[in-house]
């Protein structure tokens, strides 16, 4: 299998989770990039909320949400793009939200980008608008992600979602070992 070619699976939230039972954190000493939009009160808060589940469950990887370490004042396009850019090329891994009719264009190019690089994607959804095979999302966003995690924010918590995420790491790291083995 090349090198950026992975399986998409649909990681749904296992039920235990949505309960709150308790989940084992990866043993993961890696950068992780969060790519999501940052144009909106709420979701600021949720990448800050999410980022802060993570950290919970996973503290040994060094989670990097680029809204707080881009604040600068009036803030430079070409800068944050920059850093962007930076952060994407050195983490192992982006977990990218791909909420909204459609999802953010400068998410899109960070997973485009990440994948290109041969760095894996779990794609979320906590969109209320799932629909078809593709769970709403364009074929090519659907077909690119390593995992697609669909919590929809009316049924799971953010904790839910954060478990969600961390067991399509898991499953990832799992599969990378294996091929590593063979």
């Amino acid at each position: 299998m090349p090198k950026n070619a992975y399986n998409t699976e649909r990681t749904a939230v296992p039920s235990e989770i949505a309960r709150g039972t308790d989940v084992q954190p990866p043993q993961i000493k890696h950068q992780i990039y969060l790519s999501c939009p940052t144009f909106t009160r709420a979701e600021r808060s949720h990448n800050l909320e999410l980022k802060k589940a993570l950290e919970g469950m996973a503290s040994v990887v060094e989670w990097v949400l680029p809204q707080e370490r881009t604040s600068i004042a009036p803030p430079d396009p070409r800068k944050v793009a920059m850093y962007c850019f930076q952060q994407v090329r050195q983490s192992s891994l982006v977990v990218a939200c791909l909420d909204g009719a459609d999802a953010d264009s400068g998410t899109c190019i960070e997973v485009g980008y990440a994948l290109g690089l041969g760095i894996p994607v779990i794609g979320y959804r906590t969109d209320l608008r799932v629909s078809g095979k593709t769970e709403g999302l364009n074929v090519l966003l659907s077909h690119g992600v390593s995992r697609l995690v669909v919590a929809p924010s009316s049924v799971y918590s953010t904790e839910s979602l954060a478990a969600g995420i961390i067991n399509a790491i898991q499953d990832i790291g799992k599969e990378h070992s294996e091929e590593s083995a063979a």
